[in-house]
């Protein structure tokens, strides 16, 4: 297998970015495994945020719960770094950091 130094500057970069992909989700499921959310704390979540989006605002039927810090990027999956997030916000956030959503909000 060549290494990075034998490859092209396109297949480094390709190489590199998907060894970040990886990392981050390795972060991501040692988060998952270190943190602790119960039903209970979503649903005091729910009341804290009069059940909205935390970036839009809007009430929304279905309300996901979102990581502020993505799990990915070192995040806890801790109430204290759970917000709900209507699924378009949610997935427009994908693992940026909060202030990109404070922009597009």
């Amino acid at each position: 297998m060549m290494g990075l130094e034998d490859c092209s500057p396109s297949l480094r970069a390709k190489k590199l970015r998907w060894r970040a992909m990886a990392e981050r989700y390795q972060a991501s499921l040692a988060a998952k495994r270190r943190g602790s959310f119960s039903r209970a704390d979503w649903l005091e979540i729910l009341e804290v945020h009069d059940h909205r989006c935390a970036w839009c605002l809007r009430k929304a039927e279905r309300l996901e719960a979102d990581h502020v810090i993505a799990l990915g990027r070192g995040g806890e999956h801790e109430p204290s770094n759970i917000v709900p997030a209507c699924v378009r916000c949610n997935r427009s956030k994908k693992d940026r950091v909060v202030f990109y959503m404070l922009e597009v909000a």
